[in-house]
C-alpha cells in the first residue's frame, strides 16, 4: 500500500496565497491613485438659473434702451474628502484642485461648448472645501439660451493630493432657463 503524504505547510500555504490574492486588489491599491476619495456634495444654489432674455440697458449713455446685460450663473460647490486606506490623517491625503472643466447636456437644442478654466480648491484629508464656479457664462446666454430651455450642467474638477497623485471629482447640477432669476 502506498500512502501519500500531505505536508502539514500546505493549508498554512493555500491560506497565505488567499489572504495575498484578497488583499491585493489593484482597483483599491495603486500607488499612482490618491487615497482620497473626492465627491461633490452639493451645490448651492441647487439649480442653475440662466435669465435667457437678459436685462434691457442703456449700453451708450444717452438715455434710450438699447441693448440687453447678460449675467452668468455662479454656484458654489462643495466638495468631501473620504481618506481610504491605513493613514486617514494624512496630510499626504490633502487635495488641492486646480482645474475644472464645464459641459452641458441640453434636453434639445445645441449647447454651449464645453469650458475649462482654473480654479483653486484646497480640501484637507477626511474634510471638507467649496469654490464658487460661474457654471454659465454670461457671453453664452444669447447665442445658446432661450425660452424653456433645460439640461444639465456636468462639472469635473481635476487637482491632486500632496503627494503628487492626481484627483478628481464629478458634479452635475440642472440648468433651467427663466426671464428672470432671483
Amino acid at each position: 500500500m502506498v500512502r501519500h503524504h500531505t505536508p502539514a505547510g500546505w493549508p498554512l500555504l493555500l491560506l497565505a496565497v488567499a489572504l495575498f490574492a484578497l488583499g491585493c486588489n489593484s482597483s483599491t491599491d495603486d500607488p499612482d491613485t490618491t487615497n482620497s476619495q473626492l465627491s461633490v456634495t452639493a451645490l448651492s444654489p441647487s439649480e442653475a438659473c440662466v435669465d435667457w432674455d437678459g436685462t434691457e440697458v442703456d449700453t451708450n449713455g444717452d438715455g434710450t434702451i438699447d441693448g440687453s446685460a447678460y449675467v452668468g450663473t455662479t454656484q458654489v460647490v462643495n466638495f468631501q474628502s473620504t481618506v481610504r486606506g491605513s493613514s486617514p490623517d494624512s496630510p499626504w491625503n490633502d487635495v488641492v484642485l486646480t482645474e475644472c472643466e464645464i459641459s452641458y447636456k441640453m434636453d434639445y437644442g445645441f449647447p454651449p461648448p464645453p469650458r475649462r478654466f482654473g480654479v483653486q480648491v484646497a480640501i484637507p484629508a477626511n474634510g471638507t472645501g467649496s469654490a464658487a464656479v460661474t457654471t454659465v457664462d454670461a457671453n453664452d446666454i444669447q447665442p445658446f439660451f432661450g425660452a424653456g430651455d433645460q439640461g444639465t450642467i456636468i462639472l469635473k474638477f481635476y487637482g491632486e493630493d500632496a503627494g503628487g497623485h492626481p484627483a478628481s471629482a464629478v458634479g452635475s447640477t440642472r440648468l433651467l432657463t427663466a426671464t428672470e432669476c432671483n
